[in-house]
């Protein structure tokens, strides 16, 4: 079977020794994904790699099953370089906007929080969860989209708003809450959009529902981080959960948010 080269893994002791040692936290990573991606499929996923390639068979269905048709994930978590830029080379690659699309909604923002294999220092990707949120999420309105040539279908810029809103309130909520979850949780780095998304469903009809729960669960954050603000807060000993509160509260203090956000933050005692 022709192989296909994804990435090039430097020959030498010190990334062979590193790479071993990775290997076993995303082995365990992957058995936590074992409703998305078989046991049986694990030894596909150490060959990519151990070596950068991949069948060309499975290559050309954006990794087939083996890698539930969300290749762009992968070939991003497994390689040498975690170089911004590295990451959007591969993005731009890509011709299939639903390998995109469910390496994003699917694997990106996994929603099982407290999962022991998870809440380690290695986390779900080693750390790389905030590089793959500013690769995958391009901009606040899920309306904004990348069309491909030749194709009938497209790439949402953004996540639809009510998902965004109810990711970024939970996972900074649990990581100001001092909760036992992955460091790294992608929801807490979607700070950027959040006003926005708040703004949308309170302006669409359609949302209502979604709204009606944020406005309910909101200012059970907004409480914590006012903690953060008055030098308190449950986890103050972790330095990583003290900038977040930090950075969070800079963006409400110099009213970045849109008027609806801020309004609710204002009232919120």
């Amino acid at each position: 079977m022709k192989k296909i080269t994804l990435f090039e893994i430097p020959n030498d002791e010190e990334t062979g020794r590193r790479r071993k040692e990775e290997w076993r936290e995303v082995k365990k990573v992957l058995d936590v994904m074992d409703g998305y991606i078989k046991k049986r499929y694990q030894r596909v996923h150490k060959e990519l790699y151990f070596s950068g390639e991949i069948d060309e068979d499975l290559f050309s269905f954006s990794g087939d099953e083996p890698f539930d048709f969300a290749l762009p994930f992968f070939e991003m978590w497994y390689h040498p370089s975690t170089d911004p830029e590295q990451y959007r080379e591969i993005f731009r690659k890509q011709t299939k906007p639903f390998a995109l699309e469910r390496s994003r909604d699917r694997f990106l923002f996994f929603q099982d929080y407290h999962e022991p294999t998870l809440c380690t220092s290695y986390g779900r990707l080693g750390g790389r969860e905030s590089l793959f949120v500013d690769t995958f999420v391009l901009g606040p309105d899920y309306e904004d989209v990348i069309t491909f040539p030749g194709i009938d279908a497209v790439y949402h810029k953004g996540m639809g708003p009510g998902r965004l809103v109810a990711d970024c309130r939970l996972a900074t909520k649990q990581r100001l809450e001092g909760a036992r979850i992955n460091p790294y949780v992608p929801g807490q780095y979607l700070w950027d959009y959040m006003g926005y998304a708040y703004e949308e469903i309170c302006l669409n009809p359609k949302y209502a529902k979604r709204l009606e729960a944020q406005n309910k669960y909101l200012p059970n954050l907004f409480r914590i981080l006012r903690l953060y603000e008055e030098g308190k807060g449950p986890s103050r000993d972790d330095e990583s959960v003290v900038e977040l509160a930090e950075s969070v509260l800079r963006r409400f203090h110099a009213n970045e948010f849109p008027e609806a956000f801020m309004k609710l933050w204002q009232e919120t005692t």
